[in-house]
């Protein structure tokens, strides 16, 4: 490509010494194709992701089913790693419950009546076998409600 076939980009480049210092802006180019599916994706990503949060399923129970007594398994009492009753590998740190008769894969939500925090969790275990409790979480989940040792709960089924 020679110098002649160039464009010029600028005032400076089209008018060399002859233009003024504060001419110099660049000349406005018409827009490549690249640059409007660029900025198409880029609306198309956004408007997707706001469209999540507008449309978001509402979790807040219509009324709570139960209050009850809840524990918490797996950390430092060997269940980490086993098998739970519906064949998967227990995992602490997951948002996990057990529940002595709900049909394996309920979903619940569970709010700590002290802390007022509230944590969805699945079932996938069968227990608490003592007396006067209904549900036995995760160590996960129970962190996350501040649920240390046993604490009270309301539970709503999703």
């Amino acid at each position: 490509m020679s110098n002649r076939d160039r464009v010029p980009r600028t005032l400076k480049q089209a008018f060399g010494p002859y233009a003024r210092s504060y001419d110099l802006t660049p000349i406005e180019r018409p827009r490549s194709s690249t640059n409007l599916l660029i900025f198409s994706l880029v609306l198309f990503a956004l408007l997707s992701l706001a469209s999540v949060f507008v449309f978001a399923e509402d979790t807040t129970p219509k009324k709570w089913h139960w209050k009850t007594l809840a524990s918490h398994y797996g950390k430092g009492d060997g269940f980490h790693g086993r098998r739970t009753a519906n064949g998967e590998t227990h995992n602490m740190n997951a948002m996990t419950a057990a529940h002595k008769h709900l049909p394996f894969g309920t979903m619940l939500l569970v709010e700590n009546s002290r802390t007022g925090k509230a944590v969805i969790v699945r079932i996938n275990d069968r227990g608490p076998f003592i007396q006067g409790r209904d549900l036995d979480l995760s160590s996960g989940a129970a962190e996350k409600i501040g649920c240390f040792g046993v604490c009270p709960v309301r539970i709503a089924q999703l």
